[in-house]
């Protein structure tokens, strides 16, 4: 208890130190900044954005602070110094490391979800559905996500059209969506001049077609950083920045409405009171294996235990195969238990979706279960 007193306010204290030194504005206007110029030596970018917002704020201080103590001794000794001693490239750049998210993504502002809201849910073809999920995952602070949550969004998305010439965004309104072109082709203009046709060739892999735009409102509540007009007749996919910023936080109610369904109908849980499985829920993490992957390794420490949501893996016992693994399946039980090393290592076949939960919580919230087998 002490020590989550502890963490507690240590928590406090960050969160007041970055707050008073502007420290996530900084960087979600630097990531902005980026993003929209796309400066081929991005160090040196950013380098330069930061002296610039140093001087920036740094200038209305020493106006005040030259009339405060003008015609002084010290004050006159101090401008000779600084222009005769010093310069902006002197003074030596201290790297800041970003705050991040659990999925290693960009610091943004939190947006507040009412308590009953649900991610909407547009029934899609098979086809319409892979191709959302590929574009999806070409973004960079999306390929993180697990494909569950990314099927969350892509069930969020919805189909519109616009004629020849209709202004999809305009530059300086404040972005609520983000679109992905199925058909037809879009000119964005910054300032009435041409930036970009879309879709086009990516900057980041030549051989995959961008064909997203208005990214930047799914981060944050900025204004557009240019106009999108339909050439010709065009079909978009829409998604809302609520559902995206709700999946990104991974806030209780988001954890819940991802995962409740799965673990009720997991038969080790069935017993579990509705507060239990929320609580499970909201401990939960998700996480995604390709084919050849080792989840777990024999020998290796414990400390987790995993739930099959999809996909398949087998489970090999001092180099034979002793079982395989399918949806609903756990292993990795051992660890809460005991300190005891993994008793088998697991291998993905396929491709294989899985939540995991740390010992201490679950030990919090569940307590002792019995199981109906120990790897």
């Amino acid at each position: 208890m002490a020590t989550d007193k502890y963490v507690s306010g240590q928590e406090q204290k960050w969160e007041a130190y970055l707050k008073h030194h502007q420290v996530e504005k900084i960087f979600r206007d630097l990531t902005s900044d980026l993003i929209t110029l796309q400066p081929e030596d991005s160090v040196q970018h950013m380098i330069s954005f930061l002296h610039e917002f140093r001087r920036a704020r740094d200038e209305p201080k020493e106006a005040k602070k030259g009339k405060k103590g003008r015609g002084s001794k010290a004050s006159q000794q101090s401008s000779s110094d600084s222009s005769g001693s010093s310069s902006e490239d002197d003074v030596p750049f201290v790297a800041i490391k970003p705050t991040r998210t659990r999925r290693d993504t960009i610091a943004a502002p939190r947006l507040s979800i009412l308590k009953n809201w649900a991610p909407p849910s547009i029934t899609k073809t098979p086809d319409q559905e892979r191709f959302l999920a590929l574009n999806l995952m070409s973004i960079f602070f999306i390929k993180s996500m697990t494909r569950k949550e990314i099927g969350v969004l892509v069930g969020a998305m919805r189909s519109v059209t616009y004629e020849s010439g209709a202004e999809i965004i305009k530059q300086g309104d404040r972005g609520d969506a983000f679109y992905i072109v199925e058909a037809g082709t879009v000119d964005c203009l910054k300032n009435n001049e041409k930036v970009l046709t879309i879709p086009c060739t990516s900057k980041e892999d030549p051989s995959v077609e961008r064909r997203y735009f208005g990214e930047l409102a799914l981060l944050y509540d900025a204004p557009r950083a240019a106009s999108v007009k339909a050439v010709g007749n065009v079909t978009t996919w829409a998604l809302d920045r609520t559902t995206f910023k709700s999946i990104l936080q991974q806030s209780e109610d988001v954890k819940q409405i991802l995962y409740s369904k799965f673990v009720q109908s997991i038969h080790l849980f069935r017993d579990l009171k509705l507060m239990q499985v929320n609580a499970l829920c909201n401990s939960l993490t998700g996480k995604d294996y390709e084919d050849g992957d080792v989840v777990v390794t024999q020998g290796d420490k414990g400390d987790a235990f995993y739930i099959v949501e999809s996909g398949e893996a087998r489970c090999f016992k001092d180099g034979l195969e002793v079982s395989v693994v399918r949806e609903g399946d756990y292993f990795g039980e051992l660890a809460l238990q005991s300190d005891a090393p993994r008793q088998a290592t697991v291998k993905v076949v396929g491709s294989l979706s899985v939540v995991k939960i740390g010992r201490s919580a679950f030990k919090r919230i569940i307590g002792n279960l019995e199981f109906d087998k120990v790897y």
